[in-house]
């Protein structure tokens, strides 16, 4: 009797223990999940507030420079803690940017407000402005998926 009384309280040992490490386990993914769904929270907050000041820096410097910064700016953020999709997504957007310079280089002279510039540029050079346009757009749809799918 006094062995199955030792096998009993083994096994009742054993099993909280591995009911803890599950909780363990759930708190831990829980944790995760929350810095990740932050860390996207994050960028996506810098990228609203470094649009506004890429949007508004053409009026004292080339659309060229703006972009340049604006791209800079969002390469030097943390995205350690963000889903790999997700920051795969947002690294592709930001390099749509980058293909946008060469597009809006030629026309440095130029201030105003960034979508004000872009109407004036597609107007000047539609096919190759659009398809740089479209590529933004393109891998914008796909940051907004990635970002859908973390939550």
């Amino acid at each position: 009797m006094t062995g199955s009384k030792i096998s009993y309280s083994i096994m009742l040992t054993i099993l909280a223990l591995y009911s803890c490490n599950q909780d363990k386990q759930a708190s831990a993914q829980t944790e995760l999940n929350n810095k990740s769904t932050d860390c996207i929270r994050y960028i996506l907050s810098q990228d609203d507030s470094l649009g506004k000041i890429r949007n508004e820096a053409s009026f004292i410097m080339p659309l060229s420079a703006s972009i340049h910064n604006y791209t800079s700016d969002l390469q030097a953020l943390n995205y350690k803690l963000c889903p790999t999709d997700f920051t795969i997504a947002f690294n592709n957007h930001i390099k749509a940017w980058q293909e946008m310079i060469p597009t809006v280089d030629p026309y440095s002279e130029m201030r105003g407000e960034m979508h004000y510039l872009f109407k004036e540029i597609e107007n000047l050079d539609p096919d190759q402005f659009n398809l740089a346009l479209e590529n933004i757009w393109d891998t914008w749809d796909v940051v907004e998926k990635s970002k859908l799918q973390n939550k």
